[in-house]
Parts: C-alpha cells; structure tokens; sequence
C-alpha cells in the first residue's frame, strides 16, 4: 500500500522480515517488522485519515500499529485466529474487510476506535449540522462537514456554559464525519456542543430528555 511518496510491502514468506517501508520510490526500504510474530504477511493496508493506522493480514489474524510501524498489537477482538488472505478498506464507510481462509469476510468499523466516522464526499465549507434525534436519551450523533485538513475540536457545554466534555479533539483530513455523544452520565437539560476547526466556529443547542 502507499502514501504519496511512502510506499509499504508485506512479505509473504515466513522469515523474520515481514514489513518494509520506503520513503524514496524504492530505492532503499526499511524493515518495520518490530514485534511482528514470525508468520507469513499476507496483506497490508494503509489507512491515511487521522488517526494514521497501518494493518496486516497474516496467517494469525490482523496486527496494527498506529506509530508507522514502529510497533505492532494484534487486532483480532471478535474475529478467529484464521489465516487473512486479503483485506480492503472502505473510506468512505471507515469499514475494514478482512478475507479469511475457510471462515468468510469479517468487518470492523474504524470509527468503533477512532470515535469519528467519515461520510461519503468532500465538502464545500465548514458545517455543524443539529444533532439527531433531538430531543435524545442517552446517546445523539453529531454530523459536522470539514472542506480542508483542520485540527477539530467539539467541546459539550451545559446550559450555564460550564465544559462538560470534549468528544472529538484532533486532527481531520477534510469530508464529511459524524460522531456520538453517550449522555447517560448527566442530567436531563439543555446542552450545547461547539466546532472549532481552525478560524471557524458554530454552536448548535440539544436537549437530553431523561
């Protein structure tokens, strides 16, 4: 898989080198295997949007790693410790598909990790949209559109303005994303949550109603 100029390969043999990694259109690579199992590399697939996350499909289920493969975790909550022939990433739905061999196609939502699911296209200009439902108890998902790469913030605020949670807080390629709030901690009452994202700002209000 590749990144612009960075490009990523998997190895499919079962040696100790399994990742490499290069900067310089292959010229030279680098091995990024650091904690890997000694197993065959099936598959590699680069997810780009922040959080930057890196997954392998080897003969022992999916590994990750989420500081450029400087080291590796098994990802494998929920799915059998088969063998992954292929994987494929779907941006727009944040979905991993992962090809076993014997036991079919398994999914994993990114957004379950990441807290943010990006909406299909690009937008235009920035956007917070009304929270839905509205009112809600206890969980309202949130939509907001970012037209170019911003650092993003989204801060809930009581109805005398005290901070009562940030629930997105980092940096976002531009599209368009959701995210939820579980409000199952607090009173029932006004609220309001608020988008930073650069020089931007807007404020919407939402009633929890327990």
């Amino acid at each position: 898989d590749n990144d612009d100029n960075v490009c990523y390969a998997a190895l499919g043999g079962t040696g100790t080198i399994h990742v490499l990694k290069t900067t310089d259109g292959g010229i030279s690579w680098v091995n990024i295997s650091n904690g890997l199992p000694q197993i065959a590399a099936n598959s590699i697939i680069l997810r780009t949007a922040p959080p930057r996350m890196i997954f392998l499909g080897t003969d022992l289920g999916v590994y990750q790693s989420t500081n450029d493969g400087a080291n590796w975790v098994s990802f494998n909550t929920g799915l059998p410790l088969v063998e992954i022939y292929d994987m494929k990433y779907k941006q727009s739905a944040g979905i991993l598909l992962a090809a076993t061999h014997g036991r079919g196609c398994w999914t994993f939502d990114i957004g379950a990790i990441t807290g943010v699911n990006p909406v299909a296209g690009v937008p235009e200009e920035f956007k917070l949209e009304q929270n839905y439902p509205n009112p809600f108890n206890p969980s309202t998902k949130i939509k907001f559109d970012i037209p170019k790469s911003s650092f993003v913030n989204i801060t809930i605020y009581n109805e005398l303005g005290k901070k009562v949670e940030s629930i997105v807080n980092k940096q976002l390629q531009a599209g368009k994303y959701e995210t939820e709030w579980n409000a199952s901690n607090y009173p029932s009452g006004v609220y309001f949550y608020k988008l930073t994202a650069g020089n931007f700002t807007e404020t919407q209000k939402m009633i929890l109603l327990k």
